[in-house]
């Protein structure tokens, strides 16, 4: 068992301290991993959705109209505004 008076000694405090801060840090590092791994995932699917869209209107399947409305609801997903590049990939597509 340890007792009280090693607990205050300074040494051991900051010691503890030291522990306990790197844990926090890679408690909090994993969940961050976690986290952009799923976003990079979300951003594929919301990638392949965009491409089928796009394949639809290509082959008449889609109006002009439909089109630039899907666009626009997908314009307004999050996730989109998080990646700048795929707004700049889509302008230079429609030219």
């Amino acid at each position: 068992m340890i007792s009280p008076a090693l607990l205050e000694d300074p040494v051991t405090q900051t010691i503890l301290g030291i522990v306990v801060l790197v844990l926090v840090s890679l408690i909090a590092l994993y969940g961050l991993s976690r986290l952009r791994s799923i976003n990079a995932h979300n951003l594929q699917i919301e990638e392949a959705v965009r491409r089928n869209f796009h394949e639809m209107r290509t082959e008449g399947d889609l109006d002009d109209q439909e089109f630039r409305k899907i666009e626009a609801l997908l314009a307004r997903n999050p996730s989109s505004k998080q990646r700048p590049e795929l707004t700049n990939e889509r302008s230079s597509n429609h030219q």
